[in-house]
């Protein structure tokens, strides 16, 4: 999810961007990634707000994010 959100990011797809972020926002949120879960939600906001720099940055903000969460992630779907 964090490689299309950045594809939307890099493409300038703000409305597809918002669905993304939003979409992942609430997935992070379930599995308790908060960071993750925060910097979905400031890309959702700076799409729908129709800012593409913002959108970028955040979506930029949402990478790192996911990169620091992954192996905690990747934890909780091993028995």
């Amino acid at each position: 999810m964090a490689e299309r959100l950045d594809e939307a990011a890099a493409t300038g797809e703000l409305e597809q961007g918002a669905v993304l972020a939003h979409t992942f926002k609430s997935s992070a949120r379930q599995l308790g990634a908060v960071s993750l879960g925060d910097a979905c939600s400031r890309a959702e906001l700076a799409a729908r707000g129709g800012d593409p720099a913002g959108f970028v940055h955040a979506a930029n903000d949402v990478g790192r994010a996911f990169h620091e969460a992954r192996p905690w992630l990747e934890a909780l779907s091993k028995p």
